[in-house]
């Protein structure tokens, strides 16, 4: 299965304010950030590390990850097939998920 995902160029802002949107402290799925950070794959793979290796810090040092931004991190990841996120990634997840229970989600309200 190939990705045929247009990708764009976006700002830092644009990018920050997509990241935002994927680690905000609610149950809702952000498909608008989903759609969005799938518009800017290459831009965004740092970033969506960057939430996965924050949230991994957060846990050693003992703060319970309140936000699912790098769970949906690593999905993202995933469909964009980034390797280079592969092994960090892997070690940081186990870390976060001994502090963090699976939550679940309403699909948010199409706009």
């Amino acid at each position: 299965m190939t990705n045929t995902t247009e990708t764009t160029t976006a700002t830092a802002v644009e990018l920050d304010a997509i990241v935002e949107l994927l680690d905000a402290p609610r149950h809702v799925l952000p498909e608008k950030a989903f759609a969005a950070a799938r518009q800017h794959q290459e831009q965004i793979v740092p970033r969506l590390i960057a939430l996965i290796e924050q949230a991994t810090q957060n846990a050693k040092d003992g703060n319970v990850p309140v936000t699912e931004g790098h769970f949906f991190a690593l999905f993202l990841l995933t469909e964009f097939r980034a390797t280079e996120a592969c092994q960090d990634s892997k070690a940081s997840l186990a870390t976060i998920a001994v502090h963090n229970p699976v939550s679940r989600f309403r699909m948010q309200a199409s706009a």
